[in-house]
């Protein structure tokens, strides 16, 4: 049985497009008019999946019962927040869901989607790695044109990492990187299987080094269960044997090993005060301190906690339906007010850190019991029917959730739209 990166090739714009879309999803400034640089992208993504309909006279479906959700969501949201100019963002979401859905429609099974979409998750970690590294690279040296990307038109986040370096990237922050980096691992893995070209072992070696330069606990817990998930893929489902005795194949693993915590290392203690094990020491200790309490001291663990603590307020004032989506920016600084009787740092007001504690906020304890039941029954589906594509969707969606909570992200919406086909008699079959 062939792993899912073999076979059958569909445009080259396609994979292009979506890496772009990616690359530019996070961290990006400029505006062009009313829209945003990913906004356009997106658009333009539209037109091109408009096209190869119409060139290979494929009729564009859309499913009624996702259409329905979606529908009722909506108007629940109006009812519940009565803002009008919220609707300009229901129609974007429903755009990007309508692209995307053609998206998956021009594969013929899913076998063919996820071999098409692990093949741009996997271009997309080596570029994010490759800049990553020479950012902490230009950085210990000072060359600052190839550290702060802001020139390129992306959020100048690097700086506010001092005294020690943590990698960003081309997105906004390291923990945002655990949506490309997991999954793009898995890919990597996916094609070592049946190959032992040395380009493979390099790639994963870039990944595994920015991934732990990145000094995030999201990514690191992003990697570790992408691995787990090839390994459960290889073993019970190609029936492979992982790991086979080779001299190459331990000096490989031993390089994978080594030259990484080698680098960390120097990283870490660089200044003396072994700063960066602190710091996630106190990352750890902070965030349970704050599930307890709004007082917290580190950036990402206010981030998350702050956005839980207003989420559940709404839902001990009786608000069990939410407030509606794309409320809980609007709604922010009233609760943070009352939550906190000091000045506070506003951080992830917009997307409320996490696609889970968004739901919560803005859908309630019913939207996120339905999301979460969504998830554990494709889960549960996934492993009785040795199904990879589902569980790498479940998987993709999850570690998307953990730390981002942008409904309009290619990889929040892509398989969120799997999940939902696959429970609403939408789903795809699988390769003969």
């Amino acid at each position: 049985m062939e792993t899912p990166l073999e076979k059958k090739k569909y445009p080259v714009i396609i994979s292009v497009m979506l890496v772009i879309i990616l690359l530019y999803q996070d961290a990006i400034t400029f505006v062009i008019g009313p829209v945003t640089f990913s906004q356009v992208l997106t658009i333009a993504f539209a037109g091109i999946m408009f096209l190869i309909y119409k060139k290979n006279d494929k009729p564009i479906k859309l499913n009624i019962k996702v259409f329905i959700i979606y529908l009722v969501i909506c108007f629940l949201s109006i009812f519940l927040n009565k803002n009008a100019s919220l609707i300009s963002s229901y129609l974007y979401l429903g755009f990007g869901l309508f692209t995307y859905k053609m998206y998956i429609d021009i594969f013929d099974t899913k076998e063919e989607l996820l071999r098409s979409l692990m093949n741009v998750l996997y271009v997309t970690a080596i570029i994010l790695s490759v800049f990553g590294i020479i950012q902490l690279l230009a950085y210990s040296i000072g060359l600052d044109f190839l550290y702060n990307f802001s020139y390129l038109g992306f959020v100048d986040n690097y700086a506010k990492y001092l005294p020690y370096s943590r990698i960003t990237s081309l997105y906004s922050e390291p923990a945002h990187l655990c949506m490309i980096f997991g999954p793009g691992i898995f890919a990597n893995l996916c094609k070592m299987v049946n190959s032992k070209k040395m380009k493979y072992f390099i790639s994963l070696l870039l990944i595994i080094i920015a991934t732990i330069i990145s000094y995030s606990i999201i990514t690191y817990i992003s990697v570790v269960l992408f691995v787990i998930l090839f390994i459960y893929y290889n073993r019970f489902v190609l029936k492979k044997t992982i790991i086979k005795i080779s001299v190459k194949k331990i000096v490989y693993t031993l390089l994978i090993i080594i030259v990484p915590i080698f680098i960390m290392s120097s990283i870490v203690f660089y200044n003396g005060d072994n700063e960066g094990i602190n710091t996630i020491k106190n990352k750890i200790n902070d965030f349970k301190n704050g599930l307890v309490s709004s007082d917290n001291k580190n950036l990402t663990s206010h981030a998350i906690l702050s956005n839980y603590h207003i989420a559940y307020y709404k839902f001990k004032e009786g608000k069990y339906l939410g407030t509606g989506l794309f409320s809980h920016h609007s709604s922010y600084e009233y609760y943070m007010n009352i939550l906190y009787s000091r000045k506070y740092v506003e951080v992830n007001s917009v997307d409320a850190a996490s696609v889970f504690i968004r739901v919560f906020s803005e859908l309630g304890i019913i939207g996120l019991i339905l999301f979460v039941l969504l998830i554990l029954k494709s889960i549960f589906y996934g492993f009785k029917n040795k199904d990879i594509f589902i569980l790498f969707m479940v998987l993709l969606l999850i570690v998307q959730g953990m730390r981002l909570g942008n409904y309009t992200f290619p990889l929040f919406i892509l398989p969120l739209l799997c999940l939902l086909l696959n429970n609403t008699g939408g789903k795809k079959k699988n390769e003969k």
